[in-house]
């Protein structure tokens, strides 16, 4: 219910008095709460998503080395032709899933709930000063401009390869046994 509420705020809907008058207490709660379980949700939400994304990369980028995997399979059909490279994907998610997505790349980073709208884009950039393209992660909080968001283990700038080598090398793939499913479960 805080949440719907903070939601509500944050679009400029009226809010009742008892609200107004505790706002920046239950906006303060809010944030923390959802900082605190995005970053308990980061190893399931977070790096599963930045997985999925450095896959959809490295098939763009290094085709030849794409596996069955990398080449997103695992994911749900698109019916886009063969013959057609996407250029852009688009991912969307909750508040949750994006603070997760941050807080893996960069715990010291998030600090607050994402405002409503906010989103991460992750785009590959090709600089003809540089031989090889590399990854420019920005972040956009609500209605703000888009920031450059640092990445922990891969630095700005960060080439695709190194990208890719990092996230192969830090985010491994969770077990079921990890998420809690039991064995009898049937995962689809």
């Amino acid at each position: 219910a805080l949440d719907a509420l903070v939601v509500q705020a944050e679009t400029k809907l009226k809010m009742p008095d008892w609200f107004e008058k505790h706002k920046n207490q239950l906006l303060e709660f809010n944030h923390a709460l959802y900082v605190a379980i995005g970053s308990a949700l980061s190893r399931n939400m977070g790096q599963e998503i930045i997985r999925d994304i450095a896959a959809k990369i490295k098939e763009y980028h290094y085709p030849q080395n794409s596996s069955q995997e990398a080449r997103g399979d695992f994911m749900a059909p698109l019916h886009v032709p063969c013959s057609v490279v996407p250029r852009l994907h688009l991912f969307s998610y909750h508040d949750l899933n994006l603070i997760a997505v941050l807080y893996s790349l960069n715990r010291n980073e998030i600090k607050k709930r994402p405002d409503y709208g906010s989103l991460v884009i992750f785009e590959t950039v090709q600089n003809p000063e540089v031989e090889e393209p590399f990854i420019n992660v920005l972040y956009r909080d609500g209605d703000t401009d888009h920031v450059v968001y640092n990445m922990t283990g891969c630095p700005y700038p960060c080439t695709v390869k190194k990208f890719i080598k990092y996230v192969d090398e830090t985010f491994k793939p969770m077990t079921a046994e990890e998420c809690g499913i039991p064995e009898n479960y049937i995962l689809l």
